[in-house]
Order: structure tokens, then C-alpha cells, then sequence
């Protein structure tokens, strides 16, 4: 299965840049394609990665986002990482992985993420990993009940999409989803919202959070598999 992997960088994670890197580098296995798509970044941010990337050896591509609006829009860049990927840098992907620009993949994230795809490459498939804070906060997920230590955790009902207290399955930190459960959530979103091309739906376009537990509860209502990774592997934010 050929994976492509999608970041969006703001002027914000500039100081993290090369950690952020680095942990792509030292992944044991490597996405076939790391995109970076500058959100509306200065130039010194994008000279920065630029020379990061040059030296890291992974292969990779940086986009500079059509926008100069100052809307907040976690989705969009991860959108036109998917259009570009799609259409021009490697049609043949089979999973695109998603992670936060301020977020820095343990060495067997995209391993595992790949090891729990490769199990369905027909069926709509969604994988999710925690997160682990360096103030030592725990994932409310993780506290939840919603990973755990040996075992991936499956979403099996609709109460487990949302706790009690609405805690989601999923956080958009680092998800990723096989192209099945993309035509599918594309295809959810152009019939209810009109969007043309969007896998997170434009009415999160402005507003913080909300897009990634959207998009996972959508697709387990089209029949998606939804998983939760276990604890070996992560981001640290």
C-alpha cells in the first residue's frame, strides 16, 4: 500500500520545525510522500523547512496554500494536500495520514497506522493514534477508555463515537484514512454541504475543532471501520 502523509505548517510551529522533521525522518517506515503545505507561513518559516527537508533524505513536497485570508481552517490545507496528491504528486496512494503541524510522530506512528490499513484495502477504513502532551496531560481519550495498552480499540456502536462528558473517538492529530473512507466522506460532504472535493467539511471553516470527530462519526454512518490505535505509538505535542 503506498502512503502519502499531510501536515499543514503555520507560522506557530516554527520553533519545532526541526523536531518535527526529524521524527518524520527517524520513522521506521517513512511515508511514501510527506507533504507540507505552508498555511499562509512568512518566509522565514518556509526557508527553515526548506532547509530541514533538503538535508532529512525522506521525499517530500511543500505547498504553499491558495489562501490570505486570516480565517482559522484546520481542514482546508489537509483538503488541498489530498487535491494535489490526487491529481499531480502520486495518484496511485492508497492512505493519506494526517497530522498536526505542531505535532511529532513517535517512530512506529505511520508503521502502525499502515500495519491496521493494510487489513482493509477495499473497506472504508479510519485509523486514529493518541497524543501525548509534554506538560504530562493525559489524552482524555487514553483516560476514557478509548486505547489501550495491547489491543487496538473498535468502534463498535454509535455510544462509543462520543463519552458521556462528548469526549470523541477521534482527534484530528493523526488520523488516517484509506481512499475508500476518503470517496466516502467526499461524497457525504458534496451531498449534505454542497462541498466539492472536501473530506473535512467546509462548515468547520472558521471555527476551531470540531472537523475530525465530525468526519469520523459521518463515516461509521456510511459503514467505515473506526480504530483506535494502541499506546504503542503516537504524537507528542
Amino acid at each position: 500500500m503506498v502512503i502519502a502523509s499531510c501536515t499543514s505548517i503555520c507560522d506557530r510551529n516554527h520553533d519545532s520545525l526541526c523536531e518535527i522533521v526529524n521524527g518524520y525522518a527517524h520513522s521506521v517506515l517513512i511515508p511514501d510522500l510527506c507533504v507540507f503545505v505552508l498555511d499562509r507561513c512568512s518566509v522565514k518559516t518556509e526557508t527553515e523547512l526548506q532547509s530541514l527537508l533538503t538535508v532529512s533524505g525522506i521525499r517530500y513536497v511543500i505547498l504553499k496554500s491558495p489562501w490570505s485570508d486570516s480565517v482559522f481552517a484546520a481542514g482546508r490545507p489537509r483538503d488541498y494536500a489530498v487535491d494535489q496528491v490526487l491529481n499531480v504528486l502520486m495518484p496511485e496512494t492508497d492512505v493519506f495520514m494526517f497530522l498536526d503541524g505542531d505535532c511529532i510522530p513517535s517512530t512506529t506512528l505511520f508503521q502502525e497506522h499502515m500495519r491496521v490499513q493494510s487489513k482493509f484495502p477495499e473497506h472504508a477504513c479510519v485509523v486514529n493514534g493518541r497524543r501525548v502532551d509534554t506538560s504530562g496531560e493525559l489524552d482524555p481519550r487514553q483516560a476514557a477508555g478509548m486505547f489501550d495498552d495491547k489491543y487496538d480499540v473498535v468502534v463498535t456502536g454509535p455510544q462509543q463515537l462520543y463519552t458521556d462528558t462528548m469526549i470523541p473517538c477521534c482527534f484530528g492529530c493523526n488520523v488516517s484514512l484509506n481512499r475508500p473512507a476518503l470517496a466516502n466522506a467526499r461524497a457525504l460532504n458534496r451531498m449534505v454541504l454542497g462541498d466539492v472535493d472536501r473530506c473535512f467539511a467546509s462548515a468547520f471553516d472558521g471555527r476551531w475543532g470540531g472537523e475530525d470527530p465530525f468526519l469520523a462519526a459521518s463515516l461509521y454512518r456510511t459503514g467505515a471501520v473506526i480504530i483506535n490505535l494502541n499506546t504503542s505509538s503516537y504524537v507528542l505535542h
